[in-house]
């Protein structure tokens, strides 16, 4: 049996722990759920059984680990992700059962699909990806690695996402849309005109604000 260990024992890590326990109800995929953290007191006072085995520094993986990161920040995401890859670490995903997922999209590892968040046909999302509750990538859309898109989102057809790129919450990406990497698009944000490398949008429609 695996053990999943979850990287981050903040705030969403502990939705997807919440996640995982669902999915157990339905199929026993680990023997046992832990956290990766630098706080070893991350989950102090919590009425959470499970524990933080080790810091990002001190992981040593073993051969039935399988991680998955709850780190919000796109840019952390993934130089955690890689620096533990370095290390030999083995990344799954996790896809909540009542996310749907078109037949023909394609998922990259290390994916988190967070309740009823649906990915439509032809659909390409990279690595590292996390996709909160109700949010929608549209047909033909590329979602690039490491992004974080938030609860609420619409990433529509075709739309065109780069890497470690942030939607906040119900912002919407209209259709044939291109975001360059390291973006943040600001909660509630309409994007009508592409959005260039290291900006942060908000607004309807989204323009530059930083």
């Amino acid at each position: 049996m695996k053990r999943l260990l979850i990287v981050g024992a903040g705030g969403y890590g502990k939705e997807v722990l919440y996640w995982a326990k669902q999915i157990q109800k339905e199929i026993i995929l680990w023997k046992e759920v832990g956290f990766i953290d630098d706080n070893p007191d991350a989950l102090n006072g919590l009425s959470i059984d499970n524990k933080v085995v080790s810091s990002i520094e001190e992981y040593k993986p073993q051969k039935d680990d399988y991680l998955l990161c709850a780190i919000g920040n796109p840019k952390d995401k993934l130089r955690i992700c890689n620096q533990l890859l370095k290390k030999g670490a083995k990344f799954t995903n996790l896809i909540h059962p009542t996310a749907v997922v078109a037949e023909n999209a394609v998922l990259g590892t290390g994916v988190i699909l967070a309740p009823y968040s649906i990915i439509s046909v032809n659909a390409t999302i990279g690595n590292f990806v996390t996709l909160m509750s109700y949010s929608i990538i549209g047909h033909d859309a590329k979602v690039g690695s490491g992004c974080t898109i938030c609860d609420h989102c619409n990433v529509m057809g075709n739309a065109s996402i780069e890497d470690s790129v942030f939607l906040g919450g119900s912002a919407a990406v209209l259709p044939n849309i291109h975001i360059q990497t390291n973006a943040i698009v600001g909660a509630g944000s309409i994007v009508t005109r592409k959005v260039k490398n290291n900006t942060t949008v908000f607004g309807n429609p989204a323009v530059k604000v930083f």
